[in-house]
């Protein structure tokens, strides 16, 4: 998604910077995988009742974008990512909300 992609820039350009995300299901085990060889520091809140959804683009002269409904995530699983991000602001320079 958005902030996984801001966050594969930054780690790429060398920032120092922490990807804070919810992450569910065998997808989201990928996910994590993938943006940890990608050099990403990541803070994860597991939410199994929400499987992180994948989207498959089809280039064949023209994009086709096949994207998977997925469960809205819980009260509980942003009031987690909140709190994780509160408790990263003071060491923080920038704040990039992203989705």
């Amino acid at each position: 998604g958005k902030a996984a992609n801001v966050a594969r820039v930054a780690a790429t350009l060398g920032a120092r910077s922490v990807l804070i995300h919810p992450l569910g299901g065998e997808s989201g085990d990928l996910v994590a995988r993938l943006l940890a060889a990608d050099g990403v520091v990541q803070e994860v809140v597991r939410d199994d009742d929400a499987p992180t959804r994948t989207c498959t683009t089809l280039l064949s002269g023209v994009a086709t974008e096949l994207v998977e409904e997925a469960p809205a995530v819980s009260a509980e699983t942003l009031s987690a990512l909140r709190a994780r991000a509160l408790a990263r602001l003071g060491d923080a320079a920038v704040l990039c909300l992203c989705g």
